[in-house]
């Protein structure tokens, strides 16, 4: 990732695979969320649905979605988000340096 910055170009390396004398604390960590809609909406159509809430918010997810998906007021559409962690040297706090999208998905049951 590279961005400008005030100063010039700055930026960061995000590494899935542990480095050597990478740190537990500072591995890479996935944490599944889940995302809202418990109803399709319309689709699959190009390979993406519109799924809804009972609130009325909507979306369209990377997703083939069928009516039964939603079954029983479930709510299926997971994301995978990578977090990328890092140690002060001073104070040895561990803290999220960056977070990743990985995957959308539909949780299997």
């Amino acid at each position: 990732m590279i961005w400008r910055a005030e100063g010039g170009f700055v930026g960061r390396r995000l590494v899935d695979a542990p480095e050597r004398g990478n740190e537990e604390a500072t591995r890479p960590d996935d944490e599944i969320r889940i995302l809202a809609g418990d109803r399709l909406i319309d689709g699959p159509q190009y390979g993406f649905s519109r799924v809804a809430t009972a609130a009325g918010t909507q979306q369209a997810v990377p997703l083939e979605c069928a009516e039964a998906d939603f079954g029983n007021g479930r709510w299926p559409l997971r994301l995978k988000v990578r977090h990328y962690f890092e140690k002060n040297s001073t104070t040895g706090v561990v803290r999220v340096a960056a977070s990743r999208l990985v995957d959308v998905f539909k949780e299997v049951r």
